[in-house]
């Protein structure tokens, strides 16, 4: 797998966030949050296990299912992404 596939994935869902106005800002702030996670995490090894972060992109998979599937695709990407990482 390419050494830029999560990065790409968390540039895509800051792209799925800016363009998802209907999310409020407390929303947003929390994906912003996991993205830095993430984005941390593809950096190298961290205080937070790529298990508990997977546990939270989950829940934002079944929160935005319905009503942001762009953001929910996004997440869902990351969760995939970790798995291929052996994370």
């Amino acid at each position: 797998m390419p050494d830029n596939h999560l990065p790409s994935l968390v540039r895509r869902l800051h792209e799925e966030l800016a363009s998802a106005p209907s999310l409020d800002e407390a929303t947003k702030a929390d994906l912003r949050d996991l993205a830095g996670d993430l984005e941390r995490l593809a950096g190298g090894p961290g205080p937070e296990s790529s298990h508990t972060l997977r546990g939270r992109l989950n829940e934002g998979v079944e929160r935005f299912e319905a009503s942001h599937p762009g953001v929910a695709k996004a997440l869902a990407n990351l969760i995939d992404a970790l798995a291929l990482y052996g994370l």
